[in-house]
């Protein structure tokens, strides 16, 4: 493991948001510190494997002694649980970062997650990530804040940050795999990935694994004060994901997609302060609800799988991927088709006449049934090629021809968050 003793200097230089001043602290103001500080340039846009992920890690580890929280790493005496991961032939070690509100309890243990890698620097240009993810780490810090201080569920309550969820949620992967109690016990899961864009709008929320049905128990009693939108695709890959094939129930939290994921333009100002408040809110109040419904959960959860029309090919890594710019609705009926939320500005779908609220039926001749679908076809594609994108528009069938563009080189995985499929938020 490569020594990181520098780190020390300009890591202190970021100061906690709690301590900024003697008087009383606007609590927007405070989680949005975090995403400020995390999505900085000191940070380096933290690409897992990085000192700028380092660093990250380090944050995190240190906001959650701050709020209270004891350390559930290595040892039960470590903030960190490490693990490595290998691309293109090179190996880099990698954080999640852990903590714990009163490990005592014998009851089931619900964890609540967010991801605080993103992807670094491209060329040059730093990639902040602001909403994607230091928008769910700042309310996951700011939430085991108000557990710490009074923990309203029955059993331990883990906080972890994962790493290497732009990779492919391999973070996530790695904790499962732990031999650890406080793991064997978790009863339910809670996923934050991109939660910083409410604007007003419903919360998007996703459940998997329970016996109950979700549309009769979880958003019936939950907190009406935070109107919810329940998500139908999307939501099956990333941290998520990790904790469904391990057979642990998980519920979603989403503030919906935007043209600027993994963009450069996904910077601090654009996220919704008062909305991370009212997240944070909301999660504090219903997390102990969710964690009850993953009592009953399902011993055979119903994985997403690609649909069978159309056999995945993998992507030839050597060259440039395509892309339309679409942005899904993530709440459409799953099984229809992909309905277009918005339309990326000068992209190759605006030029062909896509709109939104389009339901696009099929590609390139192959039928989409589902976003997951038309992630893989549109990844068997090359920029430069023209496609016949058929769709129905106010009910009567359309097909305009696409030429397909260049997507710009802004790493990640393609199996990641909801905007991790290639056109999940328009890349």
């Amino acid at each position: 493991m490569r020594a990181r003793a520098l780190f020390l200097i300009p890591f202190l230089l970021v100061p906690a948001p709690a301590a900024a001043a003697a008087t009383s602290v606007d609590p927007a103001e405070e989680i949005f510190a975090h995403v400020r500080a995390l999505s900085s340039p000191l940070f380096e846009g933290r690409e897992a494997g990085t000192d700028g992920a380092w660093r990250s890690a380090d944050y995190v580890a240190s906001r959650f002694k701050e709020a209270g929280l004891e350390p559930a790493g290595e040892g039960g005496s470590s903030w960190f649980h490490h693990f490595r991961i290998v691309e293109n032939g090179d190996t880099a070690w990698c954080r999640n970062v852990a903590g714990v509100v009163d490990p005592e309890k014998d009851g089931p243990v619900l964890l609540i997650g967010a991801h605080h890698d993103h992807l670094g620097r491209k060329n040059g240009v730093l990639y902040p990530g602001a909403d994607d993810d230091a928008s769910g780490v700042a309310v996951l810090i700011e939430t085991a804040r108000l557990f710490a201080e009074e923990n309203p569920w029955k059993g331990p309550v883990l906080f972890v940050a994962f790493s290497a969820e732009e990779k492919g949620a391999l973070g996530s992967k790695a904790w499962i795999g732990r031999d650890d109690p406080l793991v064997k016990r978790t009863a339910g899961m809670i996923n934050l990935d991109m939660v910083g864009r409410l604007e007003g709008k419903p919360l998007l929320i996703a459940t998997e694994g329970s016996h109950r049905d979700p549309a009769n128990h979880f958003y019936d009693a939950s907190d009406n004060t935070m109107p919810l939108k329940r998500m139908t695709t999307g939501y099956e890959a990333g941290d998520m994901g990790s904790f469904l094939a391990a057979g642990i129930p998980s519920l979603f939290l989403f503030t919906g997609p935007h043209a600027d994921y993994h963009r450069p333009t996904d910077t601090a100002e654009k996220i919704d302060r008062e909305g991370l408040l009212r997240v944070r809110d909301y999660l504090y109040t219903d997390a102990p609800l969710w964690g009850k419904l993953g009592l009953s959960k399902n011993p055979m959860l119903p994985l997403p799988v690609i649909s069978p029309q159309y056999t995945p090919v993998p992507p030839d890594s050597s060259g440039p991927r395509a892309y339309m710019g679409t942005v899904p609705d993530f709440t459409a009926p799953e099984g229809e088709g992909v309905v277009v939320g918005d339309i990326v500005p000068g992209s190759p779908a605006e030029k062909a006449g896509i709109l939104p609220g389009d339901l696009i039926r099929a590609l390139g001749g192959w039928s989409i049934p589902n976003l997951r679908t038309y992630a893989e076809v549109l990844r068997s594609h090359r920029p430069g090629q023209e496609v016949i994108v058929e769709l129905i528009r106010d009910g009567e069938p359309l097909a305009l021809p696409v030429l397909l563009g260049v997507k710009s080189d802004e790493g990640g995985h393609p199996g990641g968050h909801p905007g991790g499929h290639p056109e999940g938020t328009g890349r």
